[in-house]
Parts: C-alpha cells; structure tokens; sequence
C-alpha cells in the first residue's frame, strides 16, 4: 500500500532525483549555464502544473517525463533566442542600409531605431518595443499591452513580413 505524498514532497523529491540530469540535458543544448539553470527552473514550474498526472516519481516513466519536459523547454528557449538575434541582425542590416543610402533624418523617438520602424504602425512598433527593447517575453508583451498573447505572435510576424519587404526593395 502507497502513502500519498503532499504536492510539496513531491515536488522536492522531483528536484532531489531529476533536476541534475534534467540540466546536463539543457546545458547540452544550450551551451550555457544560466540559460540551462531557467530551462530546468521553467521544466519544474511545468512539472508542477502536472504533478497530479504524476503519481510515483521513482518510476522510469516519471524521469523520462521529466528529462523530456527539460528537453522540449530547453528547445523552446533555443529558438526563441536564435529568433530574436535574426531579428537583431535583420534590424541592424536595414539600419546599415539606410545610412548607407542617407536615408532622411527622423525626429528621435524610443519607438524608432534609426527611421527603420516608421513604416509601422504604433501597434506594431509597441510590440517591437516591448519584445527586442525592453526584451520582455510574448506572455509579458500582452500583459503589458493588454492584448492576447496570440495577437502578439501575430503583430510579430507582420513586422517580420513587412521588414522583409523592405530589405527586397
């Protein structure tokens, strides 16, 4: 017979038994120990979400849960960041392109970098702001903006669309 373990034993003997191969799973695509230590930090907060699915946490099943869900964040992060440095680096080749050409001198705003973002519109430029300035995440965006957070995915991808257009021309 099983004694039911509360949901803070549990999760501690989670921690106690996974968190080490959970990060060497996570460092090992990550190549960097602090983004490695927030993947498995963002795993165990997943985890928790499902921690009445889970009902013994010694069994192997339960590990391949665990080293998985590290995995798949550890992915997530991987792409989000190589996401936003194509962003960068497309933003910086636009801005290079323009001076290159002497493009016409723009009133300073926060909003702006170097006349680039004027061909947004306001919506578009907040959450260029909020995603690439102020580095917030999707989740914080729409809190911030007070929009849904799919509605931020897509103002993203407009701005993409329209950034490449640009580039072409």
């Amino acid at each position: 017979m099983k004694c039911q373990m509360s949901d803070a034993e549990k999760a501690e003997l989670l921690y106690s038994l996974y968190e080490q191969e959970m990060y060497r799973v996570c460092f090992k695509i990550l190549n960097d120990c602090y983004a490695a230590e927030d993947a498995v930090s963002e795993s165990f907060l997943k985890l928790l979400k499902k921690r009445d699915s889970i009902t013994d946490p010694y069994t192997d099943s339960c590990r391949r849960f665990a080293v998985k869900t590290a995995k798949n964040t550890a992915i997530d992060m991987y792409r989000r960041s190589t996401r936003e440095r194509e962003m960068f680096t497309e933003l910086s080749s636009i801005t290079d392109n323009e001076t290159a050409k002497g493009s016409r001198d723009v009133e300073y705003e926060p909003l702006y970098i170097n006349g680039t973002l004027d061909c947004l519109t306001k919506k578009l430029r907040d959450v260029v702001e909020c995603i690439y300035v102020r580095g917030l995440t999707v989740r914080e965006a729409s809190a911030v903006l007070k929009i849904s957070e799919a509605c931020v995915r897509k103002r993203l991808e407009r701005v993409r669309r329209q950034l490449d257009s640009l580039k072409q021309k």
